[in-house]
């Protein structure tokens, strides 16, 4: 969803060094509301994001066919939830290794070429449920070190390449996980 405030970042493109010219080269903001970022116009979804510091509401990655999050740097909050899903190519997420906080819940699921969880270590709390499912090619998630504390259920399952004691040191590292459900 395109907040009106950012609609002059819609037309901004990515120079070879990965950075906007124009109106979204301005310094790291809050953006309020919900965002989605999916297969349909995935350029001008991520250019919305380049600027985000924060992000009010929730924020939603599905059906791209984007190998990685690089479009979405230096978010460091989501007040509501994450949901990343449904992304074939999608290989790593490290873009998002400034994010410490979610407000809502966490899903991470059917992103089939997904290696690793490295992109979340800097994610110390979640509000809501953290569940990462049917993610084929996952096999490391001690990118979730830092985490701290889940509000809800903690759900860790159906990740063919994933083994359970790696899941269980997630699970005991995190001294606010109370609830772990699926694991």
């Amino acid at each position: 969803l395109v907040d009106a405030f950012f609609a002059s970042c819609v037309d901004c493109t990515l120079d070879e060094g990965g950075s906007n010219d124009g109106p979204c080269d301005a310094e790291p903001v809050s953006c309020e509301g919900d965002y989605t970022v999916d297969g349909v116009d995935t350029e001008a979804d991520l250019a919305v994001l380049a600027a985000c510091a924060s992000i009010t509401g929730g924020l939603t990655i599905q059906g791209t066919t984007l190998e990685n999050l690089d479009g979405v740097p230096g978010l460091t909050t989501i007040g509501g939830g994450l949901a990343i899903h449904s992304n074939g190519l999608l290989v790593q997420m490290d873009a998002l290794s400034t994010l410490t906080s979610i407000g809502g819940s966490t899903d991470i699921v059917f992103n089939l070429s997904l290696e690793n969880l490295n992109g979340l270590s800097g994610l110390t709390t979640v509000g809501g449920y953290f569940q990462v499912t049917g993610n084929g090619l996952l096999a490391d998630v001690s990118g979730l070190a830092n985490l701290e504390s889940v509000g809800g259920e903690v759900a860790i399952y159906d990740n063919a390449l994933l083994c359970q004691d790696d899941v269980d040191a997630v699970i005991a590292s995190c001294t606010g996980c109370e609830t772990v459900g699926n694991v």
